[in-house]
């Protein structure tokens, strides 16, 4: 039976939502092996992460793009032929199962140590853009629109930075990817509809070297809420928040070292304020993925999880 012992030290990290509570959160195990865990909402329990869903490469980057509703989910990571490739789940043939997408196909090149971000966009149609770290170190961007195409460059990476994309504001869309430059400060690229590619306003300077970088967005009638989490000093996750600019947020806790990090938010309509959920290895059985989770009804961060399976629990 498996245990947290199955998963790998600093393992990716990549989780989504329904936006109603319910989550899935992706993992590598130490072959290689892609595990989902997923919690169905308010009173269950945390089910899965006893099998693999698919093989990468010995510590393989993972991204996850889910549609509304988790309709459809896309996985990104590199296979053990050294690919940029994509599992798919389509909730209406869900029968199916996970089955291979089109973009490992595509030869698309990338550094062996590149990270992978991914989203959907957040329009009425199935757009999903990928970042990698191309061999010249650059962060280059592949788009789907119903077909995979090389789309734009966003500048150079230290070699191996974490990677982190959102997107929101509808069919008006507004994108961020978060990385780290060779000069070792965390910066954003932002883009709205119809324009360029500029340089953003949140920065952390002169950031731990390939901190990990895992940003998360939500919306309602009055705004927009954007969360970073990165590593600081001695391994410690933190936090910037942007609810209409940049400040420094309050959460602040300790990971192993090296830990990856993944996050998700929404926005609850029942009390009126944002859930978030952070995810990362603190050390719990040794490799088990601890969640810790902000409920803006409570105003407070809790420990959500201490160990998601298939951690002993």
């Amino acid at each position: 039976m498996a245990n947290a012992s199955i998963i790998a030290n600093q393992t990716a990290i990549a989780s989504v939502g329904d936006g109603n509570g319910v989550l899935r959160v992706y993992s590598l195990d130490i072959y290689g092996g892609i595990r989902e865990t997923g919690y169905n909402g308010s009173g269950s329990s945390w089910w899965g992460g006893d099998k693999t869903i698919g093989t990468a490469k010995i510590g393989s980057p993972i991204a996850v793009a889910s549609s509304p509703g988790l309709k459809h989910i896309r996985l990104y990571y590199i296979s053990t032929d050294f690919k940029l490739s994509e599992l798919c789940y389509d909730a209406d043939s869900s029968g199916k199962g996970w089955f291979a997408g089109d973009l490992g196909s595509k030869g698309y090149q990338i550094a062996p140590y590149s990270q992978i971000a991914a989203a959907y966009l957040s329009t009425d149609q199935l757009k999903v853009r990928v970042y990698v770290q191309a061999p010249d170190n650059s962060i280059q961007e592949y788009s789907n629109d119903g077909s995979w195409y090389k789309d734009q460059n966003l500048g150079t990476a230290i070699p191996g930075s974490s990677i982190s994309f959102i997107s929101y504001g509808g069919n008006a869309t507004s994108l961020r990817v978060y990385y780290q430059t060779p000069n070792l400060d965390l910066i954003e690229k932002a883009h709205e509809n119809s324009g360029v590619w500029h340089t953003g306003e949140f920065s952390v300077k002169s950031a731990v070297t390939r901190a990990a970088i895992s940003a998360t967005v939500w919306t309602w009638s009055s705004g927009t809420g954007i969360r970073v989490y990165y590593t600081g000093a001695n391994d410690v996750i933190l936090e910037k928040a942007n609810d209409g600019s940049w400040y420094d947020g309050g959460f602040k806790q300790p990971s192993v070292p090296g830990s990856r990090v993944g996050s998700l938010s929404w926005y609850a309509s029942s009390t009126k304020a944002p859930e978030i959920r952070v995810y990362f290895q603190s050390g719990v059985q040794v490799t088990g993925i601890t969640e810790w989770k902000w409920q803006g009804g409570l105003g407070a961060w809790n420990l959500g999880h201490k160990a998601l399976p298939p951690a002993t629990q």
